[in-house]
């Protein structure tokens, strides 16, 4: 049985490659206040429908977490603080385990995230959240 080198070095750079992107995004979150920026992105769903997507709130939320305004993060989305054991897990076992996607464990959080995305859509609209 042979490893594939190539094959290992590519998914490592792509991981590196990926945590830097989100290192650099967390940086401009940070330094820049959502509420007071004319050029980050406004929620085409919420701008057309009146209706909160799931990630409505999500920049601003992450904008106070980072700031260590916990409290006001939820309020704005409390999704992003509830999903991020899962999210993290996901990321572990893909990441570090090298477990694939199609991988049971894996599999079975996805469906997870998905399903409580989707019941965070609903939900957020119907108690106008």
């Amino acid at each position: 049985m042979s490893v594939d080198v190539k094959g290992k070095s590519k998914s490592r750079f792509i991981i590196v490659a990926a945590a830097l992107a989100v290192l650099a995004v967390l940086v401009v979150v940070y330094l820049y206040n959502p509420e007071q920026t004319q050029w980050m992105p406004k929620c085409p769903f919420l701008m057309l429908t009146g209706l909160k997507c799931p990630s409505c709130g999500l920049t601003r939320a992450l904008y106070l977490t980072l700031h260590g305004e916990i409290r006001a993060a939820v309020a704005m989305n409390a999704y992003l603080l509830l999903s991020l054991p899962l999210t993290g897990t996901i990321l572990y076992l893909i990441g570090v385990k090298d477990a694939p996607v199609t991988d049971r464990r894996v599999k079975i959080l996805l469906y997870i995230y998905i399903a409580t995305y989707i019941a965070w859509w609903i939900l957020r609209n119907i108690f106008n959240y």
